[in-house]
């Protein structure tokens, strides 16, 4: 054995990676910044390089000079990939942090009642079970809701008077990564600048236990909630063809409960940026969409396999809705904000300039829902034999 080896095994436990609580060896320490483990570009210790060779550390420095990589907190939620960024520590964190803030709205009780979900993906696991803890330690009552989409939590959080929500999902659609998305009370979505902004600033500052005694938990799926109303919308449709592009199981799993009951028929592909239109060509189906961020935003494409924009598809919803006016049009991309101008208008259908298409439901409730524009879609579709290139070539949609 080298002395250098030998310094490594012998060497206790002193260093601790950022965003993970658990101290690692200075073996398992060397071993992360050799293989460019992002966490090392934020670390102090990334100065003890060790045996590393001189090649690959003026690599490791030169990844440095690129930038330190951007902190999990976007517009719109936490995301990062998966133990390089995304810790379950930083899960737990961030649920307290989320029970913190709660509290200091005064508008809850003692114990704010709280919703937890996600997308159904394995990897999540351990995550929710973070991200539980955290919110029962700050003294949230918790109701585990399993696999739901964004528009499902949201719908969940108003229907059944809730406080607060995380949904730990995957908002920006790549496989190694994970993300959490924040609630407030009656299903208000929370954005930076904004509320998160100030949930992440109790995170930072360290969010000191509130209360001695650990909330109550319970679990409760809300399948039934978010896809009863939905369900009605599926009697009578013809039988049509579609492709799905999604990585959502959850999101899956309410696409076939809701087909379940009809002719229409539905086929899965995972597809690359551009690919989804050849699929539907090849398969001569009436129509493709893909379902991204969690439930929330949707990508169509017409039988000849080209995009539909999200202006075409709002007026063609609108239509099914039978708005007498146009689509309501929001110059915003913020949730949060899109949000509170919605609760105050009497529009049965808004667009933020994301592209999402924003659903009411009930007096007051509303969420960007691209299940809910796939269901209306094939309803309209359903009213005529006419395909919907047709339909947005000929002017049909006024």
């Amino acid at each position: 054995m080298t002395a250098a080896s030998m310094q490594l095994s012998t060497t206790p436990a002193e260093y601790c990676c950022p965003g993970d609580g658990r101290p690692i060896s200075r073996a398992v320490h060397l071993g992360r910044l050799a293989r460019f483990y992002p966490a090392c570009r934020r670390c102090e210790h990334r100065v003890d390089s060790g045996p590393i060779s001189a090649r690959r550390l003026r690599r490791i420095r030169e990844a440095e000079r690129r930038g330190l990589p951007c902190s999990p907190f976007c517009g719109e939620a936490v995301s990062g990939v998966l133990w390089n960024e995304l810790t379950p520590d930083l899960a737990r964190k961030a649920a307290a942090a989320l029970g913190m803030w709660l509290r200091e709205q005064g508008t809850v009780g003692d114990a704010p009642a709280t919703l937890v979900g996600s997308d159904g993906r394995a990897l999540a696991t351990e995550l929710v079970a973070a991200v539980s803890d955290g919110l029962r330690w700050a003294g949230c009552h918790l109701i585990e809701i399993g696999p739901a989409t964004a528009p499902a939590t949201a719908a969940a959080l108003g229907r059944m008077d809730c406080d607060g929500g995380i949904l730990v999902g995957n908002p920006a659609g790549e496989k190694a990564t994970v993300g959490f998305r924040f609630w407030g009370q009656g299903g208000r979505p929370l954005s930076s600048p904004g509320s998160l902004e100030e949930i992440r600033r109790i995170l930072e500052s360290g969010p000191s236990r509130p209360t001695r005694r650990y909330g109550a938990a319970r679990r409760l799926p809300i399948d039934a909630v978010y896809l009863e109303p939905m369900g009605e919308l599926y009697h009578a449709l013809r039988p049509l063809r579609l492709v799905l592009d999604c990585t959502s199981p959850a999101i899956l799993s309410y696409v076939d409960t809701l087909m379940a009951a009809t002719a229409c028929e539905w086929s899965l592909c995972e597809c690359r940026p551009g690919q989804l239109g050849s699929k539907v060509v090849g398969e001569r189906a009436h129509l493709g969409i893909r379902l991204e961020e969690d439930g929330e935003r949707c990508q169509v494409v017409d039988e000849r396999g080209r995009d539909v924009s999200p202006e075409r598809v709002a007026v063609l919803v609108a239509r099914e809705l039978g708005s007498t006016a146009a689509c309501m049009r929001l110059d915003t991309a913020d949730r949060e904000n899109a949000y509170q101008l919605l609760r105050t208008c009497d529009a049965a259908l808004a667009m933020d300039t994301a592209g999402r298409l924003w659903h009411r439901s009930g007096e007051r409730l509303w969420a960007p829902d691209a299940l809910m524009t796939l269901t209306l879609l094939l309803k309209q579709l359903s009213r005529s034999d006419a395909e919907l290139s047709k339909r947005l070539d000929d002017g049909a949609l006024g």
